[in-house]
């Protein structure tokens, strides 16, 4: 039939409390619900009551629908505190993915605590069941999950687990007891997040001794995980000065750098900065660099200042190759900065009751 000229459609559900639209996710459509009938959801997802193809296609429509303001992101909260049993790796990517959201809207404010203990709640079953140790005849899926909540859980706070990454990580660069390349990200990325130089330092080692690209990647990746404002311009002073790092994989670190506050902000700073340097060495190549190097700093700023002083150096600087990567970053803050204005209260309320 025609859709109707919003591009909506409507389906009247008499009092039908449970209903999933778009079964096994095979239309390319965003399904909003009324409160309660997510509320059911909610239930049904926590009872193991829908396929894996569902429980994904609920929470990729929850965070679409909130970051779009169409529904409220409290109930966006209370959908993802529902994916507590959830042990599918597709769909956890996706619940990992709106956790991430949220942490970017609310890393700078008052609500950082509450989000980050209402984020370790919503990992501590599967990170509990998961562990540290894989199993002999586990799915390489499985593999895949234990990093990537082990990675969160710790990003986001937990004590424990940053310990256990400590732990692992001195064991492995004393050649005691090697990590698992499985889960080295993790345990490299954590044990930056909460280090300083003394971390740096043996990092900086593994990576001059290293000769596997894989191996220098995690490394890169795990420079830009340092959060210490005073001891990041060293890191990037390194990645960017030293000739160690190759230019092309400079944007390793960028990406992680970006990825939190204090990065995002030392970066910026340090891209103004050396400005000419970065736009000479990154302008020409297929590889658009420089692009990358700016939507990885820039995309991740969740204020409307933000964006207008981005908007205002390129303005007075231009990257005619960076043209659409400038604006797509800017398109992103004002949509991040849009979404905790209008939500940030149903935010407060909800991290208070989950």
């Amino acid at each position: 039939s025609m859709l109707p000229s919003d591009g909506h459609v409507r389906l009247p559900m008499n009092g039908m409390r449970l209903v999933k639209i778009n079964s096994g996710q095979v239309a390319l459509a965003r399904v909003n619900y009324l409160p309660e009938q997510w509320q059911a959801l909610a239930e049904a997802i926590l009872a193991g009551k829908l396929t894996p193809a569902d429980r994904y296609g609920i929470i990729s429509d929850a965070l679409s629908l909130s970051r779009a303001g169409y529904m409220s992101t409290g109930q966006l909260i209370s959908i993802v505190s529902s994916y507590k049993n959830e042990d599918n790796h597709t769909v956890w990517m996706t619940v990992l993915e709106a956790l991430e959201s949220l942490n970017a809207i609310l890393e700078e404010t008052q609500e950082n605590d509450s989000f980050k203990f209402f984020a370790r709640s919503a990992l501590a079953p599967i990170v509990g069941k998961l562990g540290w140790t894989e199993g002999s005849d586990e799915s390489h899926m499985t593999k895949l999950l234990r990093e990537s909540v082990l990675h969160a859980m710790g990003s986001y706070g937990d004590q424990e687990t940053v310990a256990e990454a400590n732990v692992r990580f001195h064991a492995h660069t004393q050649n005691v007891d090697l990590t698992h390349p499985n889960i080295r990200r993790a345990v490299y990325g954590l044990t930056a997040k909460y280090g300083g130089k003394d971390v740096f330092d043996i990092m900086v080692e593994m990576y001059r001794k290293e000769t596997f690209q894989e191996e220098k990647v995690r490394l890169l990746a795990a420079f830009g995980k340092f959060v210490d404002p005073d001891f990041l311009p060293t890191v990037l002073e390194y990645a960017f000065n030293s000739g160690e790092v190759r230019p092309g994989d400079f944007i390793y670190v960028l990406a992680d750098m970006g990825s939190h506050a204090n990065g995002r902000r030392v970066a910026w700073k340090f891209l103004t900065d050396n400005w000419e340097t970065i736009r000479e060495r990154y302008s020409g190549g297929g590889l658009k660099m420089l692009a990358r190097t700016v939507s990885s700093i820039c995309s991740g700023f969740v204020r409307v200042e933000d964006a207008d002083v981005v908007e205002q150096f390129f303005k007075d600087h231009p990257a005619p190759s960076a043209t659409r990567a400038i604006a797509e970053s800017l398109e992103r803050i004002r949509v991040r900065a849009a979404w905790y204005e209008r939500d940030k209260d149903a935010i407060a309320v909800a991290l208070k009751t989950e």
